[in-house]
């Protein structure tokens, strides 16, 4: 695997980070209705994940490819790709808002799972880059089982 493909690997995993973190920011924002405290807080906590990770995840991967992975240009543009495949948060009702935060949840965990799997190929999965990576998973496994049960109301 070559240099560039790790960038891409690792760029893709800030991507998502940042849109993600971006997209429940909004839901938090936006939701309504009956069950608006319990999703406000919910979706708040969420995205509190996504601004936690993101900061870690930048600084292993600088390490990983080097300091242009952290260029906010790069980054933001690549996370804009990503966030025009997702719904609209303010055009969602709130049970489409759950489902679609169930969506995401979900994608983002097999994007993580995906990514180990191809630095560990290439060798350049670090203990602490593994040890971090399921760390986050199993932080979104809680986000995966929450919205889950949300949706099911």
């Amino acid at each position: 695997m070559t240099d560039q493909q790790h960038f891409n690997i690792l760029l893709g995993l800030l991507a998502a980070t940042r849109s993600h973190y971006l997209w429940f920011h909004a839901a938090h924002h936006v939701t309504r209705g009956a069950c608006f405290v319990g999703d406000h807080k919910l979706y708040g906590k969420i995205y509190e994940q996504y601004v936690t990770n993101y900061d870690t995840l930048a600084e292993k991967c600088i390490v990983i490819v080097g300091e242009r992975i952290a260029d906010p240009l790069v980054v933001t543009g690549a996370a804009m790709q990503l966030l025009t495949t997702l719904p609209t948060p303010s055009s969602l009702n709130p049970a489409a808002l759950a489902n679609a935060g169930l969506g995401i949840e979900n994608s983002f965990l097999s994007r993580i799972s995906k990514s180990r799997l191809e630095l560990q190929a290439g060798s350049r999965l670090s203990l602490g880059m593994d040890n971090f990576l399921s760390q986050v998973a199993d932080d979104h496994d809680t986000w995966v089982y929450q919205l889950g049960q949300r949706s099911k109301g």
